[in-house]
């Protein structure tokens, strides 16, 4: 199946990757999909899925060519890029990641023009958002 046009997939890389996908696993609910490992352990690629979602998780490289200079956060003065994830029941998905030992950087709150959110760091320091709010596609404005 050939998913609509604009379809995006994030790529994600990790000092460990493999450590890294049975996290996100085990903490944020993500269901594995593929996973292939170089012999020398490194992931070279990998796919992992929440609902529809699907983010890919690689290993980190620092050597000269393609890919090159994809850094773990760990690796890098500043964050340059999040994940938002839609999730229908917010509170439970906070609770369970909360449990489970996610480094809470925003606590669930419920913002006054509706819905509910909270962000989470990961085992490497990716910022991860989850909420109930989703773009409109029908070319309005933000529900």
């Amino acid at each position: 199946m050939t998913p609509p046009e604009g379809t995006m997939y994030p790529c994600l890389y990790y000092n460990d990757a493999l450590g890294a996908i049975d996290w996100l696993k085990r903490v944020f609910g993500f269901r594995e999909i593929v996973v292939i490992a170089e012999p020398d352990g490194r992931v070279a690629h990998s796919e992992i899925a929440l609902g529809a979602g699907v983010v890919m998780v690689g290993s980190s490289r620092k050597e000269v060519g393609y890919p090159s200079n994809t850094l773990s956060p760990r690796d890098l003065p500043g964050i340059n890029q999040s994940c938002y994830v839609f999730v229908a029941n917010v509170r439970d998905h906070y609770e369970h990641a909360k449990a489970a030992g996610a480094e809470i950087a925003q606590d669930y709150f419920e913002p006054e023009y509706g819905g509910a959110m909270y962000g989470a760091l990961d085992l490497e320091g990716h910022p991860w958002s989850f909420g109930s709010y989703a773009p409109d596609l029908s070319g309005g404005a933000p529900a």
